[in-house]
């Protein structure tokens, strides 16, 4: 990190191409205004007796304190065990509370709603207490690990997890929903939830009476499928999960979750309205109290949502591609002015984007169809227009404050030639300049933290090492050499065929067949293999995570 600041100042003070103005170090004063709002915390109690706790401002999403009558039940647990920790602290101290700890719900297993379980126990121990989550949680862990270096680069860019705190030339002052990423937090082992709830689209809600406490579970799809809404019928408080945000509607996301639809926000928002509750807990964002409040907020975010998703279908129907769209496509007045739909955390150009390629795939015009890759385009502008024009246009796109002209021209120089360090400073300085202006957390985060990658700030392999770790280490044998598939070099097998098989003992056997080129992966004995290696599951996880 050291490096990382730096080479932050160094880019600072020291001209990155000649003519060129350094770009003052700032934060949108909207977006300030907005995160200072979420960077308050405290506990917001609702409900009989003020049962129902909302723990605010302590963390990147809100979780819940239930106080029952022998004990607490607790609804999400926040996302870094040091916060969780603070949170709990704060509560026993200021309501007089020791109550034990007799359920944990998680709504979804995002890692910022579990992350934090540890913080809840003085000795950090999960031990006899009930983990209630849906049914299907595993899809959620299963695709965070195989999505793998992408989404733990793009998750730690949107999030600003590498980035100071409240730093004007290189920190991330939030989120966009909630506080930011706590650098250098800690993140609890990973637990099996030991009650699982079946609920799905259409079906009655599950009921449970947990330290006596009436609960009952909806199913509420939303940024994933296998998710639950907490119901509280005898305090008429509604515990939302993720389908909540306090900003522009996240429908979908640019770190790619491929069950994020439209339809599933769509679904839950009515079963809020249904229920008619007095009060509203978000998994983000400030909570809403009073019907009014309620209704206000969840149908403009239903208005907001099904406007975008039947306009980027006709414009998709009409011939439009995404950038036309953009171009064309804006919200309603009375959304666009809503001060619970403002692009804090997503931009509405990336959902616009997001729902384009959800309907319609990748091709945007027949020059996606036929184009040279993004490499050759650019060598072939460049030898057309030459290197230094073009650094000298980006040079001046940033003078003149243009900064997303000036990213795309710089990138287009290093698409071309990736070691071009003056094309690579420049973009650094355009996506400062971005990231001082622009009204959106997360564009924020992630053009400071593509500029410190831009100049090699971040060594990323050292990051992906550190956080793969600790997924591989909660894998079974089956999952973990599912995952090295993706490591196979295809070019070193040509011209062979062979076949290993790896015992494992009390896990199994798990076979993998080259076929000249190709790779072959079954969690079984294979016939006949060429060879067999005998390896225990923590040398398994050992290798997988280098």
């Amino acid at each position: 990190m050291k490096k990382f600041v730096m080479v932050f100042f160094l880019i600072l003070v020291v001209p990155a191409f000649a003519g060129v103005q350094m770009v003052t170090p700032g934060v949108n004063p909207e977006l300030e205004k907005f995160q200072d709002k979420l960077d308050d915390p405290q506990f917001i109690s609702l409900g009989i007796d003020k049962r129902v706790n909302m723990v605010f401002g302590y963390e990147y999403s809100n979780w819940t304190i239930l106080d029952g009558d022998d004990g607490l039940v607790i609804v999400d647990t926040g996302w870094f065990v040091e916060r969780t920790r603070q949170a709990i602290q704060d509560f026993r101290k200021s309501h007089n509370n020791q109550k034990p700890i007799k359920a944990i719900i998680f709504t979804h297993m995002h890692s910022d709603h579990i992350g934090g379980i540890e913080g809840l126990f003085a000795d950090g121990k999960v031990e006899g207490v009930d983990i209630y989550a849906h049914t299907d949680w595993q899809r959620q862990v299963g695709y965070d690990a195989k999505a793998g270096q992408m989404l733990v680069r793009r998750g730690m860019s949107q999030m600003g997890y590498l980035l100071p705190y409240k730093d004007l030339a290189k920190g991330s002052f939030g989120s966009g929903i909630g506080r930011a990423a706590l650098k250098g937090g800690k993140l609890s082992a990973s637990y099996t939830p030991n009650k699982t709830v079946d609920v799905t689209e259409g079906s009655v809600p599950v009921k449970a009476n947990i330290a006596g406490i009436p609960i009952e579970f909806y199913y509420a799809p939303s940024d994933i499928n296998a998710q639950l809404m907490v119901w509280l019928p005898e305090d008429r408080v509604v515990i939302t999960g993720d389908a909540i945000g306090g900003t522009l509607p996240y429908v979908i996301t640019p770190r790619h979750e491929p069950e994020r639809k439209p339809e599933s926000f769509l679904y839950t928002f009515k079963q809020i309205l249904a229920l008619d509750p007095e009060n509203l807990i978000p998994g983000h964002g400030r909570s809403m109290q009073g019907r009014k409040d309620i209704n206000a907020v969840v149908s403009s975010n239903y208005d907001v949502i099904e406007f975008l998703h039947d306009q980027v279908r006709s414009y998709i129907n009409a011939g439009y591609s995404a950038d036309q769209i953009i171009d064309e496509l804006k919200l309603p007045p009375r959304l666009a002015g809503n001060p619970d739909l403002q692009p804090r955390y997503h931009t509405l150009d990336w959902l616009i984007r997001g729902l384009y390629a959800n309907e319609a795939g990748w091709v945007q015009d027949v020059n996606s169809l036929t184009q040279h890759s993004a490499s050759e385009q650019a060598k072939r502008m460049l030898k057309l227009v030459g290197t230094d024009k073009l650094l000298k246009a980006t040079a001046a796109a940033i003078t003149e404050k243009d900064y997303r002209w000036a990213i795309s021209l710089a990138q287009m120089v290093v698409n071309a030639d990736p070691d071009n360090m003056a094309a690579r400073k420049l973009m650094a300085v355009a996506l400062q300049g971005l990231a001082y202006t622009t009204e959106s957390a997360g564009e924020r985060n992630y053009a400071l933290t593509e500029a410190g990658s831009a100049i090699g700030a971040f060594n990323w392999d050292q990051i992906f090492t550190l956080v793969t770790a600790r997924v591989w280490a909660q894998r079974d044998a089956a999952a973990t050499f599912e995952l090295f598939t993706q490591r196979f070099k295809s070019e070193a097998s040509y011209g062979h065929a062979f076949s290993i098989q790896f015992d494992v003992p009390g896990e199994g056997s798990y076979s993998f067949v080259v076929n000249n080129g190709t790779l072959h992966y079954q969690p079984a004995a294979t016939s006949k293999p060429d060879s067999v290696i005998k390896m225990d599951l923590g040398t398994v996880r050992n290798l997988g995570s280098k």
